[in-house]
């Protein structure tokens, strides 16, 4: 969603004082504030608006990243400072502090106008949110006019301006949208919760929420988020795993060095699934990379150049080469063209391991014979349900 200036979120940071809700608080590598800062671009806002009674380190972080996301920050250190600075035609985005928000669909209710995000009264408060009334708690996030502010005008210096908007936008009919309680449930939706339900890898605003399955590697990389240290010793391994696999290649220890080739595989996606979760950009997204594809074919290449010397020792090097390339093309393309291949051929790290079994009994060409086998059968099983370009 493209930033407007008109609309503006307004988020909080309360001193350091170790309260259980907290912008300050650590949530998968980074802290509660930058998650709504986050949250705030992907919901347009164009403007972010701090209250913080100074700007520390924590409150610099999230400038940074609203900035880097083209927004304009700005710090209030009192409520007062909300007056004559919105007009009547904003809109004006207010989260709670500690709000984490882990649901692609919750990012749609505070782009859809004016609203007060409501939860029944009883799950509410178990879990944190304040009273509204016998009925309901505040969900912790609101979208108010611009002109609701003005009311803040009466009230006394010392005001809290979130609550003091909260009964505002209450006495002045906003209307009310119901939170569905299983986000509650689910962590997707929390003042307590640690972290994102890692059950919904990349539940962002393009998939509105839709649960996958995750990769093992990638399961071990979201697990490493907050130890940097073990994360960079596997990265390490990674690059070391891939010179070891070279040398491998130049002893023509051609099955030691499929091994170390998906060893590397596996640790340069466990590491890169490590950085991503880590990354505060969950919603609003950032410009693609090719890095992280482009490092994972390098141990590739030097598992082909295996693959093809192994063969070189029973056919011509020329007849080698071509069985080789042939085979990884079929793999290719049955990743692309095929829901099966797709699950077959996802992970390469899995088709050196495989290699490595049929090396043991030197067996190279029953095993790039296998492998393309199964890569057209996949192709094949999917082109009898119907063509793969018309298919709907």
């Amino acid at each position: 969603m493209e930033l407007d200036m008109s609309r503006v979120a307004l988020l909080s940071l309360s001193e350091a004082d170790g309260a259980a809700i907290s912008n300050r608080r650590m949530v998968a590598g980074a802290s509660a504030l930058e998650r709504q800062v986050d949250l705030a671009l992907a919901a347009g806002c164009g403007r972010i608006w701090l209250l913080a009674s100074r700007q520390d380190d924590v409150a610099i972080a999230a400038q940074h990243l609203a900035e880097s996301g083209g927004a304009r920050f700005r710090l209030l250190t009192h409520g007062r400072q909300l007056l004559g600075a919105l007009r009547q035609q904003d809109e004006l985005v207010v989260l709670a502090e500690g709000l984490v928000v882990g649901q692609g669909d919750g990012l749609a209710m505070l782009t859809s106008g004016p609203a007060l995000l409501r939860l029944p009264a009883d799950s509410g408060m178990n879990a944190g949110f304040e009273r509204l009334d016998r009925d309901y708690a505040w969900g912790g996030a609101m979208v108010l006019p611009g002109r609701i502010v003005e009311q803040l005008e009466a009230l006394p210096d010392d005001m809290e301006p979130v609550s003091a908007l909260l009964r505002a936008a209450r006495a002045a009919r906003i209307s009310e949208s119901d939170l569905p309680e299983e986000w509650l449930a689910a962590g997707e939706w929390s003042l307590q919760s640690e972290g994102r339900s890692s059950g919904k890898a990349g539940s962002g605003p393009e998939d509105g929420g839709e649960v996958t399955v995750r990769a093992p590697a990638e399961r071990v990389g979201a697990a490493l988020v907050g130890r940097n240290t073990i994360a960079n010793v596997i990265l390490c391994a990674s690059l070391l795993a891939v010179i070891a696999a070279v040398a491998g290649l130049y002893f023509s220890q051609f099955a030691i060095a499929l091994g170390l080739v998906a060893l590397a595989i596996a640790g340069l996606r466990t590491w890169f699934a490590y950085r991503r979760e880590r990354d505060p950009r969950f919603f609003s997204g950032k410009p693609p990379t090719i890095l992280p594809d482009l490092s994972l074919h390098a141990p590739d290449l030097v598992g082909l150049i295996a693959v093809a010397a192994a063969l070189a020792t029973e056919f011509p090097i020329e007849s080698a080469i071509y069985m080789t390339l042939l085979t990884y093309f079929c793999w290719i393309l049955a990743r692309s063209m095929s829901a099966r291949g797709r699950s077959l051929f996802r992970h390469h790290e899995l088709i050196w391991a495989t290699f490595v079994i049929f090396g043991a009994f030197n067996a190279w060409f029953i095993g790039v014979a296998a492998l393309t086998i199964v890569a057209v059968s996949a192709i094949g099983l999917d082109f009898r349900r119907g063509s793969i370009i018309t298919r709907t």
